[in-house]
């Protein structure tokens, strides 16, 4: 990944027959962070993702009784991979997976 000027942090995990890969991203930073994705040695065989992402207010709290303050959100991303590099917009306080397969 590149970015530069946030906090950001990333892993990646290639599954041990090469065809999963699974990054996991995290943006301690208060703005949105678009950030390049540069992927080298791995092709996804779809032209989409799967992507689970939580975010929210530092402030926010789920309880007994509101229990959708913070949540997972699934999305599917269209990949546009040109020479093996794409964009991703990773929201405030946030932690995202996206598959890749």
């Amino acid at each position: 990944m590149r970015q530069f000027g946030v906090l950001i942090g990333a892993s990646a995990q290639l599954s041990p027959d090469g065809k999963k890969l699974v990054l996991k991203v995290v943006n301690l930073g208060e703005n949105v962070a678009p950030s390049a994705i540069l992927i080298r040695g791995y092709s996804p065989p779809h032209p989409t993702a799967d992507v689970e992402e939580l975010s929210g207010s530092l402030d926010a709290v789920n309880t007994a009784t509101i229990t959708n303050q913070i949540q997972v959100i699934p999305k599917r991303l269209l990949l546009n991979f040109k020479n093996g590099e794409t964009e991703y917009d990773f929201q405030p306080h946030s932690v995202t997976v996206i598959k890749f397969k």
